[in-house]
Formats: C-alpha cells, sequence, structure tokens
C-alpha cells in the first residue's frame, strides 16, 4: 500500500464515527480506530498486532460474511456493554487478505441487566395478557358447548361475538408480542 493509499485509510477510520477494526488473515489487528479505542476502552497502539478474540472476546466467532449481531462485551474498565457487531470479508489478488469490522452501541448507556429486565417483561406481559384472554375464550366455549342450545338465540349470538372478539384481542395481543420479539432480537 503506497502512501497516498495510506493516508486515505487513516483519514476514513479515523473520520468515522463507527468502530472500526481491520484483521489479517490471521484475524490479528492491523488497525483500529478512535472510536473503537473509545468503545473498548484499548488504545489503538495496544491493539493493533494482537489476536482479535484478545481484545473483543468472541468477535470473530460471532460476525461473519457480512452479518449484524450481538455482542456482548466487558471493556478494560469493566463495564458490560451490548454492542452490534458486523463484518466484511476483504479479498486481495484472489485470495482471503482479511475482514473488516464494524460496532457500535446497541442502546446507548444500556447495560445487559437492561436487555435482561426488557426480555423478562416481554415474557411477563406474554404470559399476564394471554392467560386471562384464553380463559374467557375457554369458558365462552364451555358456555356454547354445554348450553348453547338451550339459550336464546340473541344470547347465542352475544357468546359467538365475544368468543369472536376476544379471539382477534388475542390475535393483536400475538402481534404485538411478535412485533416486541423481533426488536429484542435486533439487540444484543
Amino acid at each position: 500500500m503506497g502512501d497516498a493509499d495510506r493516508n486515505w485509510l487513516h483519514a476514513v477510520l479515523t473520520g468515522v464515527g463507527e468502530a472500526v477494526l481491520l484483521a489479517d488473515p490471521e484475524d490479528r489487528i492491523t488497525a483500529f480506530n478512535p472510536a473503537a479505542e473509545t468503545l473498548t476502552g484499548w488504545k489503538g497502539a495496544d491493539a493493533v498486532g494482537r489476536r482479535i478474540d484478545e481484545v473483543l472476546p468472541g468477535l470473530a466467532g460471532t460476525v461473519q460474511g457480512g452479518d449484524r449481531r450481538p455482542l456482548r462485551y466487558r471493556d478494560r474498565a469493566g463495564r458490560e456493554r451490548l454492542l452490534t457487531a458486523g463484518s466484511a470479508d476483504v479479498s486481495a489478488g484472489g485470495g482471503f487478505a482479511g475482514r473488516v469490522f464494524t460496532l457500535r452501541e446497541a442502546s446507548p448507556g444500556a447495560t445487559a441487566d437492561d436487555e435482561d429486565r426488557l426480555e423478562r417483561f416481554a415474557r411477563k406481559i406474554s404470559h399476564d395478557l394471554r392467560s386471562p384472554i384464553h380463559a374467557v375464550v375457554m369458558m365462552a366455549e364451555l358456555l356454547v358447548e354445554d348450553a348453547g342450545p338451550l339459550l336464546p338465540q340473541d344470547q347465542q349470538v352475544l357468546l359467538h361475538r365475544i368468543i369472536e372478539r376476544v379471539r382477534g384481542l388475542d390475535g393483536q395481543v400475538s402481534e404485538l408480542l411478535h412485533t416486541a420479539a423481533q426488536e429484542l432480537s435486533r439487540r444484543p
């Protein structure tokens, strides 16, 4: 790489706000930008030359081939951080030349405990909302089955409407929980 290319690469790595590190085919860090220093607590001079897993345990095995994945990481100050990490393979001369990794904080200021609480909350909501809904449907269906033929037509219609509306509510709760699960899956 010539001086002009090196200067260009340095300008890009320094100017980008996302943490970026470059690694050779043996997963040794060859470049580490200032945003990576801030996010990890490692100085670039200390990180360069070390294996990725020494600086960011789990990174090399977590993301591969353009994926963006969640990564729990304990920085040098001991704070657990939630990151999203991506990678791209670099080719040169028809062969594998290394990888570029990008990192950013998943939820600025969030901790793993925050994410765990959010996940527990979603599970609790799922149970606390769905249990009474299912109980209402079950009781209304039992009424229809046991007493339906004995009830006047207008009351039978009302029971069927209750079942229909509560099932609709169950569908809305399912959609809400599905959306929440998708949001959680995007977080580390």
